[in-house]
């Protein structure tokens, strides 16, 4: 026991004992009254109630002798009783608690001490409470200790006993700890993270609050969870900030400390190149080809995945590639479609980003062949043209594309002609030069060889059948031009001779 413990301890019993014996002198001060008020009501009574048949003597003796003896044994029950109000065992620090002292006695006008024992400070007689209650709003490790009351009034009797002790005990709340479950650090973007957060005390039934602070937007309620575990999936940049928990119940204790912080950065995925090597606009059937997948960062122990969408739009994985090349010997149709690639590695960073695509078309090797329809050795102006182009093989959904290099030295495409014939009706010398055609496909997307040229020379006939309708025509046309002049002069004569008619008339 220590020393200062001990002086409270003392000063208590002797203010204790002080009290007992003022209560003592007090109650024997009541008895002697009380007995004599006995003797002198009874000497009163008998001299003038003796011949009083209604009251016997022995009655009152009884009555007074009764009363006499309640005030001598009232002070006896007098005792202070101190509880905690609704609160079992020990106290969880931050909760309020409320001690009721109260005292069995009907008498009016009760005041009360209180008095604290604290293991450091010692004891304290709290001065600022004067009522049956006693209430700490938050309770804290200094408010542990012992705690007693007394009754106090000015009227008798004075005092009563102290109180029975009261002992609080505020105990810490059970700490929460937060940690990031199998992983490593730090996150590279992509990865799934998982945070566990545990309770230390062996106590069940927790629900889990969580938090996060963002490094720009202040602190967030991560509302969508309150198990004992979070996870993000595939962390993102927004993801980046400083994670805690906390952990409430039903039961004592009710609520748990906050737990350490745990700090996400999310690493970005090194960069991913990929290049076709000895890159062509095209590289045709039968050619090899080789794609090359690089990473940024220096890092090493990458394995590499492989991808490819043809173009019906189906991801295939290239299985069984798992080095940062890829070549494919002789090419075919199949080969055709767009390629990308991306790197994992135990270490972290463990995931690269997926790399840029890089389009393989594979050409093949279509002849087209160009030639005039019912082609004749000549072409008069006048006659109906007709160019076919045609490819090898019966691969359908072909489209053309027709070209004229013309006498001017101009190169055309001739629009709005995707058919693989081409038809010119009553051609001039003006569609005269050399024709070309090329045959393509956009699924997969394929492109021919262009076509031989066929040289069209439009010439004007000369021959005697020729000059016999051109002689004709002349004449046709001479007869129709003196057939106009003829009338033309006749309407002129009818005219002037119709005017002179009028002049005579009017002369006359």
């Amino acid at each position: 026991m220590t020393h200062s413990k001990w002086q409270f301890i003392t000063k208590r019993n002797v203010e204790v004992k002080y009290l007992q014996q003022t209560r003592n002198l007090q109650l024997k001060q009541v008895c002697y009254l009380s007995w004599c008020f006995y003797f002198i009501f009874l000497c009163w009574f008998s001299v003038c109630f003796s011949k009083n048949k209604r009251m016997l003597m022995s009655d009152l003796h009884w009555i007074v002798w009764l009363v006499a003896v309640a005030s001598c044994e009232y002070g006896e029950k007098l005792k202070v009783i101190l509880k905690i109000r609704n609160q079992k065992g020990a106290i969880d620090v931050g909760n309020p608690v409320t001690l009721d002292c109260s005292i069995s006695s009907d008498l009016p006008g009760w005041r009360y001490r209180w008095y604290q024992w604290r293991q450091i400070e010692g004891w304290n007689v709290i001065n600022d409470i004067s009522g049956d209650t006693y209430t700490v709003q938050s309770m804290s490790q200094s408010d542990s200790g012992e705690y007693w009351c007394c009754a106090v009034r000015d009227d008798h009797p004075h005092y009563a006993e102290f109180s029975n002790a009261v002992t609080l005990t505020v105990q810490e709340k059970p700490k929460a700890t937060l940690k990031m479950k199998n992983q490593r650090i730090p996150v590279s973007a992509g990865d799934t993270v998982t945070l566990d957060c545990s309770i230390e005390g062996g106590f069940t039934g927790w629900r889990y609050i969580w938090y996060k602070l963002n490094w720009t937007e202040g602190s967030d309620l991560l509302n969508d969870t309150t198990g004992e575990t979070y996870t993000v999936q595939s962390v993102t940049q927004s993801d980046i900030g400083v994670y805690w928990c906390c952990g409430y119940r039903d039961e004592l204790p009710q609520s748990s400390e906050d737990s350490n912080v745990v700090i996400l950065r999310v690493q970005e995925k090194p960069k991913v190149t990929l290049k076709l090597r000895n890159q062509k606009k095209s590289v045709s059937i039968g050619d090899n080809v080789t794609l090359d997948c690089s990473i940024e960062g220096g890092f090493t122990g990458w394995r590499y995945t492989w991808y490819k969408v043809n173009w019906a739009g189906r991801r295939n994985l290239v299985k069984g590639i798992t080095g940062d090349t890829y070549m494919v010997q002789s090419v075919t149709q199949s080969d055709t479609g767009v390629y990308w690639c991306n790197g994992r590695r135990n270490d972290p960073p463990r995931y690269s980003d997926n790399s840029n695509i890089v389009p393989v078309i594979v050409r093949g090797k279509q002849n087209v062949m160009l030639k005039m329809k019912n082609q004749k050795e000549t072409v008069y102006a006048g006659d109906n043209l007709t160019l076919e182009c045609s490819t090898e093989g019966d691969l359908p959904d072909w489209r053309y594309r027709w070209y004229r290099w013309n006498q001017a030295g101009l190169w055309n495409e001739l629009k709005n002609i995707s058919g693989d014939v081409y038809t010119v009706q009553s051609v001039t010398v003006s569609d005269s030069g050399k024709y070309w055609c090329y045959a393509f496909r956009d699924d997969p997307p394929e492109y021919s060889e262009f076509s031989n040229a066929v040289t069209l020379t439009v010439k004007v006939d000369f021959s005697t059948g020729n000059v016999v309708r051109l002689g004709l025509s002349c004449l046709v046309v001479t007869v129709l031009l003196v057939l106009v002049s003829e009338c033309f002069w006749i309407r002129v004569l009818s005219a002037s001779t119709s005017n002179e008619g009028d002049k005579i008339c009017n002369s006359e």
